[in-house]
């Protein structure tokens, strides 16, 4: 209970999607085109099911799949649907009707590389780092050099990004910080 209690709080499902779940158990089985977006418990990597959504879900235990296994999802009769590796025994065991094509959603990240000026303040940052946690972006680098005399920080940082338009987002937001004096890619 405490699963679909957390996916309606976190809007991952809504009441419909949990009405639909328990009162219409065959409609739910039946095949669609739509695609469904999950995060299973154990993993944080998305999967997508080919199937009817609405579905609480998990990562079966019996075989573990990490996101370089080809996975099937197992529609269960009352716990949503379960990820297995498309070898897994428990999941050749299954009726073939409460099986549904499933993959591991992975989005490719671009490297981008970023260079700020700025001036030598406490909690500077801080600030950046919020920036970029507000875009969930990933640092694989960060280097800063201050120089004394001038009062101000040379900043380079690497950047896992998602595409172009979300990299001049976040360059648009750097540059508002207080104390940054310019924003440029390297």
């Amino acid at each position: 209970m405490d699963g679909i209690l957390a996916a309606l709080g976190e809007g991952e499902i809504n009441l419909n999607q949990i009405v639909k779940a328990l009162y219409q158990e065959k409609e739910i089985l039946k095949k669609s085109e739509k695609k469904f977006f999950f995060f299973g418990k154990e993993t944080q990597h998305r999967a997508i099911i080919s199937s009817t959504g609405g579905f609480l879900t998990k990562i079966a235990k019996c075989c573990n799949p990490t996101i370089k296994n080809k996975i099937k999802a197992h529609i269960t009769r009352s716990q949503g649907a379960s990820i297995h590796k498309c070898n897994c025994p428990e999941l050749l065991k299954t009726e073939k009707g409460r099986i549904a094509n499933a993959h591991w959603d992975i989005e490719k990240k671009l490297n981008a590389k970023i260079e700020l000026e700025t001036i030598n303040r406490i909690g500077l940052m801080k600030d950046i780092t919020i920036v970029l946690s507000d875009f969930s972006i990933n640092i694989d680098h960060l280097h800063s050099r201050a120089n004394l005399k001038k009062d101000t920080v040379l900043i380079c940082i690497d950047l896992e990004i998602k595409n172009l338009d979300q990299f001049v987002k976040i360059l648009q937001k750097l540059e508002k910080v207080n104390g940054i004096i310019n924003v440029k890619r390297i």
